[in-house]
């Protein structure tokens, strides 16, 4: 029996990662259209909070990943 590992991410914020974790499409679009600086800015926002959470349940591997954790 194998165990499940957690994806092996370079860029936690590139929007395939995104995706992949489960984040709204409007939320990645949203975050893909600010500047780098601002980028930083917004993940202290709730929204930027909510993409954060979802990108590390994506990382800490499929048994942690829940897709409604997220509210839309």
């Amino acid at each position: 029996m194998t165990k499940s590992k957690a994806p092996q991410i370079h860029e936690p914020l590139a929007t395939s990662t995104l995706i992949q974790a489960g984040v709204p499409v409007q939320h990645v679009l949203w975050f893909n259209r600010l500047s780098p600086r601002a980028k930083m800015q917004a993940l202290a926002t709730e929204r930027g909070e909510q993409v954060l959470n979802k990108v590390r349940q994506f990382m800490n591997g499929p048994n942690r990943l829940n897709h409604n954790a997220m509210a839309v």
